[in-house]
């Protein structure tokens, strides 16, 4: 296929992918965001690329842009959630759970701190007022004198591009300096919750969740165990990012008490 500038390459919540000059893409907001969306992406991906970690480079930012953009190197390849049949749910979970240990092992990130960045999304109306008051507790007992390191905390199976270049990490924008445990629980919610919008992949994603969990209590035991004091922190910081009715639902249930 020819490359067209401006042609669309993939969409997602928040962002659009369109081709630019030969060689690299250009992402863009669909929805109205803050322009600091775009600097926290752009900061998480300099600090993935000065550590060495599989990312596509940053070639360009245009935060003043209407809207703002980012120009990114072009990476052949399929998200990860698209090879499950090709690579199989546990080799996908095990990628991740490699992946994120990577990611884990660059100290004191250049990035915005964890609390600030779950902070602002718990300052949601529309998370309630109870919930959102025991998350914001729970974060400040979760960071208070703890360990920081690069975190991606939006890692799963549509985050990575898997082509000849092998896996590569996409979408840095929720990038923080937090305590490795966030990061794990932020995958176990996003993977676990992700069968509210693709509930006949059901197997196939609890095949994978298992397989990045035993791969992580491998690399790192009691991580996995510690990540879950994490849970109320990440489900209530979900409801910032327009989850779907049932999802929402199941939130509000297991949380809102």
């Amino acid at each position: 296929m020819s490359w067209v500038v401006g042609s669309e390459l993939a969409r997602g919540a928040t962002a659009v992918i369109t081709r630019g000059e030969p060689g690299t893409v250009v992402k863009t907001l669909t929805r109205e965001l803050p322009a600091i969306v775009m600097q926290l992406e752009a900061a998480g991906t300099q600090a993935a690329m000065a550590a060495g970690l599989p990312c596509a480079a940053l070639l360009a930012a245009d935060f003043e842009g209407e809207p703002p953009s980012l120009t990114f190197e072009y990476v052949e390849g399929a998200m990860l959630a698209r090879l499950y049949e090709e690579l199989g749910p546990g080799a996908v979970g095990v990628m991740l759970a490699d992946l994120q240990h990577q990611v884990r092992q660059v100290p004191a990130p250049a990035v915005i701190p964890i609390e600030d960045f779950l902070g602002f999304q718990l300052g949601n109306p529309a998370i309630p007022e109870n919930l959102a008051a025991a998350a914001l507790r729970d974060l400040a007992r979760l960071t208070a004198r703890s360990e920081r390191v690069l975190c991606h905390m939006d890692l799963h199976d549509a985050n990575v591009l898997y082509g000849p270049r092998g896996p590569v990490i996409i979408d840095w924008m929720n990038a923080s300096a937090a305590p490795p445990e966030a990061d794990v629980a932020r995958t176990r919610v996003v993977v676990g919750h992700e069968r509210f919008n693709s509930p006949d992949e059901e197997q196939a994603l609890t095949e994978m969740l298992d397989a990045y969990l035993r791969r992580t209590e491998e690399l790192v035991p009691g991580l996995v165990g510690a990540s879950r004091e994490w849970d109320r922190v990440l489900a209530a910081a979900r409801l910032d990012e327009h989850p779907g009715p049932a999802e929402r639902e199941a939130i509000l249930a297991r949380w809102s008490r």
